[in-house]
């Protein structure tokens, strides 16, 4: 099968699980052409062949801090020039290679031309949880961010005809067309032998968060390794280093706990390897409270907001109890990109040629975007509304807390209509 493959370059997290995609699909003989931009572009790019730069959108932080109201100025800054040159990219790409299958992680405009073309398009990406299963509703009281989330979730996705979502948690799912798998894990980690050694790894995605190591340092008898500040020095009990994968992944396997945001990826790393987690995640970025909340919620570790000194001495005195419980948690790291690639041999299929020369035919094409924008904000803006106002926030803020030390005893439904090895596991009501 011929596939266009498309790849969201915000962070690091998709371009990891991406690369296990691909690689896994590569193996099964298909063909892959693989459309990115920015620092996931310089990442796959040094693994595969038949790559291509696009302009992707970017999400504003400010003081570890999603700045939603910035992003959102920032696309329409950028829309005559970069998405306007990369649709008219991917129009020649899409008639030159003529693709089965189009699959997107969080990649907009790959997705998008997908639809209007009649491929198939199939969504990879953890984020869709959100708007396309039942979460947990003491969420839901995070209504901005939420909004924001359920908007940007149907603006990347355009929904896709079929979304696989990696996941540690297994909320009932909404539609017919949504599959659950177990996370994915890149081959490298999987080769590690991790042991609990006398550091705790702490990985920042933005180096402005000066606060995190004043904090640290006050936790004099742990010796913490720091990423993500882009310097190497030593002050007191902080040992920095600029990334670099071989050393990462040492560090990584020897830690006895990790500190992080809220990315998925590192996460499921973490949880693949039984390391206990503290996550901090960004303000205003709701998937990454979700995955925060779910970690506290199985056991696995804690979230906080705001970190506290008394916050890492609780976390560290109950350190046992969170390895006791990772150890009941596994997985299979090669689940997502086997579910993924089965389902593009049930439904790629030979591109109608009318149906890609339509492309050519939309002269006014940053209008066309713009109104498709418009609208898909306007349905984002209404499911999560409607999500919303099922909420009770007073029934919401009176639920008890219990965390679960493991999820299990999901039953398995087959969707008929696709492919009787496909399942999804659902919770018991």
């Amino acid at each position: 099968m011929r596939i266009i493959f498309g790849v969201n370059s915000e962070g690091m997290g998709h371009a990891t699980r991406s690369c296990g995609v691909i690689d896994y699909l590569l193996k099964k003989g298909h063909e892959v052409h693989i459309f990115t931009s920015d620092r996931a572009y310089d990442y796959l790019s040094k693994k595969f062949k038949n790559i291509y730069r696009v302009k992707g959108f970017h999400v504003i932080y400010h003081n570890d801090s999603v700045r939603n109201f910035h992003s959102a100025v920032f696309l329409l800054k950028t829309l005559d020039k970069d998405l306007v040159t990369t649709y008219h990219f991917l129009k020649e790409s899409i008639n030159k290679i003529k693709p089965h299958v189009i699959i997107s992680d969080f990649e907009s405009l790959t997705a998008f031309m997908g639809k209007k073309a009649g491929i198939p398009v199939i969504s990879c990406n953890n984020i869709s949880i959100i708007n396309r299963t039942n979460i947990d509703m003491r969420l839901l009281i995070k209504l901005y961010p939420k909004l924001f989330n359920f908007t940007a979730e149907i603006l990347q996705t355009f929904d896709s005809d079929y979304y696989f979502i990696p996941t540690f948690f297994y909320p009932e799912v909404k539609y017919h067309n949504v599959f659950l798998t177990d996370p994915v894990v890149r081959k490298e980690i999987c080769k590690l032998r991790p042991k609990y050694g006398n550091h705790i790894l702490v990985y920042q995605t933005s180096s402005t968060n000066v606060r995190l190591l004043n904090l640290l340092k006050k936790i004099k008898d742990e010796k913490f390794i720091v990423y993500g500040y882009g310097k190497r020095k030593t002050d007191k009990n902080l040992i920095f280093h600029e990334f670099n994968e071989t050393k990462f992944l040492i560090h990584f396997a020897n830690a006895k706990a990790v500190f992080m945001g809220g990315s998925f990826s590192l996460l499921s790393e973490a949880l693949y390897l039984k390391k206990p987690i503290v996550s901090v995640p960004l303000r205003m970025h709701f998937e990454q409270m979700v995955n925060a909340f779910y970690v506290e919620k199985c056991g696995y570790g804690k979230y906080h907001e705001v970190l506290s000194e008394k916050n890492v001495y609780d976390f560290l005195e109950n350190i046992d109890v969170y390895k006791n419980n990772l150890k009941k948690y596994n997985f299979s790291p090669t689940q997502f990109s086997e579910k993924i690639e089965a389902m593009v041999r049930i439904i790629g299929k030979e591109p109608d040629e009318k149906n890609i020369r339509k492309l050519y035919k939309y002269t006014a094409i940053k209008r066309m975007i713009l109104l498709s924008l418009v609208a898909t904000m306007f349905q984002a803006q209404l499911r999560g509304a409607k999500d919303i106002l099922k909420t009770n926030p007073l029934k919401v803020l009176k639920m008890d807390y219990k965390p679960l030390s493991h999820l299990t005893g999901y039953p398995r439904k087959v969707y008929k209509n696709i492919s009787n090895f496909i399942v999804n596991d659902k919770k018991k009501k």
